[in-house]
């Protein structure tokens, strides 16, 4: 079995260290690193998350806002590849420029800790 080792910092400390400024995808809306998204159901957040992909994928501003260009994994853990093709037809916005900007993933399997 991993031994694990938890790690602690105290409040002190904490307090006392230089940390590096927050890097946003979209600015002061989403910063870079792991983003859940949660809601009630047929709200439009799938479609929300793939038009984030594209603006991500474009460096393109969302709803005014600067947007740092970059990668993005979408996991679009509920939806199938039929679905997630389809919208993405739909948005128009899924150019061949921007296929290989945009990873999705479709299936989550249990990690090994």
């Amino acid at each position: 079995m991993k031994k694990f080792t938890l790690a602690v910092i105290d409040g002190e400390t904490l307090m006392d260290k230089r940390l590096p400024e927050t890097k946003f995808c979209v600015e002061t809306l989403f910063p870079q690193g792991l983003c859940i998204l949660g809601g009630s159901p047929k709200v439009g957040k799938s479609w929300l998350v793939l038009d984030l992909c594209i603006h991500i994928a474009k460096g393109e501003p969302m709803w005014g806002l600067p947007v740092t260009q970059g990668e993005t994994l979408y996991l679009c853990l509920e939806d199938s590849e039929r679905r997630i093709q389809r919208r993405s037809k739909r948005k128009r916005s899924l150019k061949l420029e921007l296929r290989s900007k945009i990873y999705v993933y479709l299936e989550w399997r249990e990690a090994c800790i």
